[in-house]
């Protein structure tokens, strides 16, 4: 989806907000195309890069014991700052499934921050959890979400708690695939909702922050 990530980047970056990508660590090395524009973007203030998970197979701290997610955040964070040249804060579980272990694994792992799970906000000595409070796409069967109702779902969280964390795909604008080919074009009517979208943000009585814009020091 590098070309989509691009877009959506740049797109998001040209209005003065703020993003943060979720990075699954497995063979990133690999992903040269993505490489070469995070070297391009990753000192941008309003940038920030997440750990994803390691492989992003289903569930995949769901049932991991504190050793084995501490091995995996490790791995996941020692890929992203060989390669990526940044050094993650954050960890956006897949499927938003994380188990007991892993919270206390993160706080050994140097991670200060969780997003996982709709409207779960608390802020703790060792984490802050700050999930999504709107989104665009629902995996558990709702679909594509138009912005109206995105929007209208961030300025509920905002009155409610505070702070609106928007959770994006970037296949959530894409067409689907054809047949026999992995090429998926963008949809155009998807993507320019998005951009309406961002408009409605920008109109916000809010300021745009990534998730390590709300780590304070004392």
């Amino acid at each position: 989806y590098n070309d989509m990530v691009e877009k959506i980047g740049d797109d998001v970056l040209s209005r003065d907000l703020s993003i943060s990508f979720g990075v699954i660590a497995n063979d990133i090395e690999r992903d040269k195309t993505f490489l070469k524009w995070v070297r391009k973007v990753r000192t941008n203030p309003r940038v920030e890069f997440s750990l994803h998970g390691y492989y992003h197979t289903e569930e995949e701290f769901g049932e991991l014991d504190h050793d084995e997610a501490k091995y995996y955040l490790e791995k996941g964070k020692e890929q992203m700052m060989k390669y990526l040249g940044v050094m993650p804060v954050t960890f956006i579980p897949p499927y938003n499934v994380y188990s007991e272990g892993t919270e206390q694994a993160l706080v050994d792992s140097g991670f200060k921050i969780i997003s996982a799970g709709e409207n779960d906000i608390e802020y703790t000595e060792n984490l802050a959890y700050l999930g999504y409070g709107a989104r665009t796409y629902g995996y558990d069967g709702a679909g594509y979400i138009p912005s109206e109702v995105t929007l209208e779902n961030c300025k509920q969280s905002l009155d409610i708690t505070g702070v609106c964390v928007i959770m994006v795909h970037p296949q959530d604008y894409l067409e689907p695939a054809t047949f026999g080919t992995r090429t998926r074009n963008i949809d155009e009517e998807r993507y320019s909702d998005f951009q309406k979208l961002l408009g409605g943000l920008e109109e916000l009585n809010a300021t745009s922050k990534t998730y390590k814009d709300l780590l304070q020091c004392s």
